[in-house]
C-alpha cells in the first residue's frame, strides 16, 4: 500500500476516534520558483562566514525528486539543527543532465526524513515527503510535488508524535514516514578545508 493511502487511513481513524491526538490537516499551497537560472553545483561553493545562515558545515540530500532520472538536491542553508543536527532550512534544486541546477523552492526539514514516493502512471508525478519539528513533541509531516514551476505542497499533517510525550497515533505516523521511500536518497555532510568543499556520507 502506498504511503499516501496508508496516511489517509490514519487520518480517517484520527478524525473518527482520536481527536485527542490534535491531528490537523493543512490545505495545499504553492511555493513559487525562487531563481529562474541554471547554475553550477551550489553545494561546491563554501558558505561564507558572514552569511546570515552560517552555522558551520552543511547537509545535502541527493536523489531524483521529480522522476526524470536525474539527481536533484536539497541543500541546507546551514547546520542549525536542534536535537538532530540535520534539521535546517533546505533549498531545493532540480538537476539537469549537464550538471547544472535550478533552485525552485525552500522547505524546513530533517535531511534524514526526506522520502520520494512514486505514483505509477504517466499523469501522476512523484511526491516528496518530509518531516519538520516545531518543538517538544509537535511535528509536521509534509507532502509536495517538486517541478521546474516550483514546490507545490499537497498538504501537511500536524501531529504530536516524536517519542517524547507524543501520542500513539502521532508516533505511528512519524514512524511510518521514516520508512524507506521508493527512490534511493543520499544524505551527506560537507567538509570544507581551505575553501574546498567535499561531501561525505
Amino acid at each position: 500500500m502506498k504511503l499516501c493511502n496508508i496516511l489517509l487511513v490514519f487520518v480517517m481513524m484520527a478524525l473518527c476516534a482520536c481527536r485527542s491526538d490534535k491531528l490537523v490537516i493543512f490545505a495545499p499551497s504553492t511555493v513559487s520558483v525562487i531563481e529562474d537560472e541554471w547554475i553550477d553545483d551550489p553545494s561546491l561553493v563554501p558558505l561564507a562566514k558572514e552569511d546570515i545562515f552560517y552555522c558551520g558545515e552543511r547537509y545535502r540530500v541527493v536523489g531524483d525528486f521529480n522522476g526524470d532520472g536525474i539527481d536533484d538536491m536539497a541543500l541546507s542553508l546551514g547546520e542549525c539543527g536542534g536535537m538532530r543536527g540535520d534539521f535546517s532550512g533546505y533549498a531545493l534544486y532540480l538537476g539537469r543532465a549537464d550538471g547544472k541546477f535550478k533552485r525552485v523552492g525552500e522547505i524546513g526539514a530533517y535531511a534524514s526524513s526526506l522520502r520520494v514516493e512514486k505514483l505509477w502512471g504517466w499523469d501522476k508525478p512523484d511526491r516528496l515527503w518530509w518531516q519538520s519539528r516545531m518543538g517538544g513533541s509537535r511535528s509536521y509531516i509534509h507532502c509536495a510535488v517538486v517541478s521546474d514551476e516550483g514546490v507545490k505542497k499537497e498538504g501537511a499533517l500536524y501531529v504530536y508524535g516524536l517519542g517524547d510525550g507524543g501520542t500513539a497515533l502521532g508516533n505511528s505516523l512519524v514512524t511510518l514516514c521514516s520508512q524507506r521511500g521508493d527512490v534511493d536518497l543520499r544524505v551527506e555532510k560537507s567538509k570544507t578545508v581551505d575553501g574546498i568543499v567535499t561531501w561525505h556520507p
